[in-house]
């Protein structure tokens, strides 16, 4: 395994974690100390409404009607113990809580107003209807396919339903794989606290709905983070983030633009969507320049590369290294029939492979005042650049 793929494997569990996961293992966590379940417990109804209305201001007001229709399933969750015992519809409500949040999550967000939102809002509120009408109902007869279906040795401590479990756990499996987007893994950490409150958790369930909405807020407000500032395109965190960043750091770095070279030929000739393809090249290897370095999508074919607490003499060795893993990858453009996914095993290719030769042009400027505007810096940075294409380009240029 290489140092890159190493370093992913790493980061994966801090990507599922943060920030919803540990939100959900603080909240669940409170009601372990005495004092604490003595406060929380008894005004679970109260956090629970608190957060459904303010989740629901921030979801109308962003549009997000993923964020709505997810506090609406947590309170009818809050509800699921108020329904009489050992009845097709607890049983029911209890396996439908988690597969409502899990598709709610994987579906693509129709807002709330919208004819999709208000379609999906009726789904749930018909959905919780005929879980109700259903409770009344009930045949005399106490015992139902599903409520019998319990673990025959954790039946009688957990309480549940197997089904139930079931259900949960196949919400969570399918939502983990999904974990990357900010919307799935909030729903994936929800469920997880749906789970919680079925296995019996002191918090009670209106207090851990409560918790299970606030990990859909904060989830909500990651992916509205990440709308502001990364690059749809690539990945990359946006020039919002760059003037942020530009903004905040207070001591010395080193600004890199980049730019590929003669890039309006390659769309000129191959198309935007070869463009694209360029710039999703040249962005996997900025990800990964060395020397501390942190890329950003500039914009159009610019990229920045910010060194901070670095001099022009250590980063320089890095920014060469950059140019020169772009000059050397093979970059094959993409067959219009080609598939999204791999196929196994792959099947050679019946058209010959067009390869394209990509470089790019760079130039760096240093900041080492803190009196004088990090702006200052770019704008030296973007004349460096202009002299390395002024004189040859597939070079790197260092300001004065």
């Amino acid at each position: 395994m290489t140092g890159g793929r190493i370093a992913r494997a790493a980061a994966l569990p801090a990507r599922i974690l943060f920030p919803e996961g540990l939100v959900l293992g603080a909240l669940l966590a409170l009601p372990l100390f005495p004092a604490a379940l003595a406060f929380l417990q008894p005004r679970g109804p109260q956090i629970l409404a608190l957060i459904v209305t303010a989740g629901t201001v921030l979801g109308w007001r962003f549009a997000r009607g993923r964020l709505v229709h997810g506090l609406l399933v947590l309170v009818a969750a809050a509800a699921v113990p108020l329904l009489p015992d050992a009845t097709p519809a607890r049983s029911m409500a209890t396996m439908l809580v988690p597969l409502a949040i899990a598709v709610l999550a994987l579906l693509p967000d129709r807002g709330i107003l919208t004819r999709g939102g208000l379609r999906r809002t009726g789904a749930l509120i018909v959905l919780s209807g005929a879980v109700l009408l259903l409770a009344e109902l009930r045949p005399a007869v106490e015992s139902d396919a599903l409520s019998s279906l319990t673990f025959s040795a954790l039946g009688k401590t957990l309480g549940a339903p197997m089904v139930a479990f079931a259900a949960a756990l196949l919400a969570l499996a399918t939502l983990a794989v999904a974990t990357r987007a900010a919307p799935a893994r909030g729903a994936f950490w929800a469920t997880a606290g749906v789970l919680a409150a079925h296995l019996g958790h002191p918090g009670g369930a209106p207090y851990l709905m409560a918790a299970a909405g606030l990990v859909l807020v904060v989830a909500t407000v990651e992916d509205a983070y990440a709308l502001a500032y990364r690059d749809a395109l690539t990945g990359l965190p946006s020039r919002r983030a760059l003037d942020e960043l530009l903004e905040r750091t207070g001591r010395r770095f080193v600004v890199a633009m980049v730019d590929v070279d003669h890039f309006k030929a390659f769309n000129d000739r191959h198309g935007h969507d070869v463009g694209d393809q360029v710039l999703r090249m040249v962005a996997s290897r900025l990800k990964r320049t060395g020397g501390g370095g942190r890329a950003f999508r500039y914009g159009g074919e610019e990229f920045t590369v910010v060194f901070r607490g670095r001099s022009m003499e250590d980063v320089t060795p890095h920014l060469d290294a950059l140019r020169a893993s772009i000059q050397a990858a093979e970059f094959v453009i993409r067959s219009p029939d080609r598939p999204k996914k791999k196929p196994r095993p792959v099947l050679p290719s019946r058209r010959p492979l067009k390869k394209l030769s990509v470089t790019v042009s760079i130039g760096a400027a240093t900041r080492g005042d803190r009196s004088s505007p990090a702006a200052e810096a770019l704008k030296a940075a973007d004349a460096a650049l202009y002299r390395a294409k002024d004189s040859g380009r597939n070079r790197v240029v260092a300001s004065g």
